[in-house]
């Protein structure tokens, strides 16, 4: 079996998957999903690579693939059901009948109690006929919750 071969392919599927889950998370999803989590698997698959290429231990190839399978699946069932961009449809749905405006900010995101895979709701900044309020989306459930504007 030649360890530094399957070593490199994992290494390859780490490392891309891993990107492109920081992609999703920032360019999406406005960096809503907890990266701690994420980090430390990412962390331990590289611990694992270790043993497979310098150790030629056999385990740590099923453990590494294992990880990135678990990954995956938490990824996929904790990822927001809609984008940040998505998320203003559904103010806008909420407020159907309200003059509603969205005004650009730099916070998109603001912390919640929503979990460990997924810590933080969607942030708008609206002016709600006339009104400036702050307005937070839950990313899975689509639960908008209004707020006063402190920034």
């Amino acid at each position: 079996m030649n360890f530094k071969l399957w070593g490199a392919y994992l290494f390859v599927l780490n490392v891309a998957g891993f990107i492109g889950y920081l992609y999703a998370n920032i360019a999406l999803y406005e960096n809503v999903l907890s990266n701690g989590f994420f980090i430390g698997l990412f962390i331990s698959q590289l611990v694992m690579l270790y043993q497979i290429v310098v150790k030629e231990n056999k385990k740590a190839i099923t453990a590494n693939s294992g990880t990135f399978i678990v990954a995956l699946i938490i990824y996929v069932f904790s990822a927001p059901s809609f984008t940040y961009e998505e998320g203003k449809s559904i103010v806008l749905e909420h407020y159907e009948n309200e003059e509603i405006e969205f005004i650009e900010t730099e916070y998109k995101n603001m912390y919640s109690d929503g979990g460990i895979f997924l810590d933080k709701n969607y942030s708008y900044r609206v002016s709600l006929n006339g009104e400036q309020m702050g307005i937070s989306l839950h990313p899975k459930s689509g639960e908008v919750i209004e707020f006063e504007v402190w920034y």
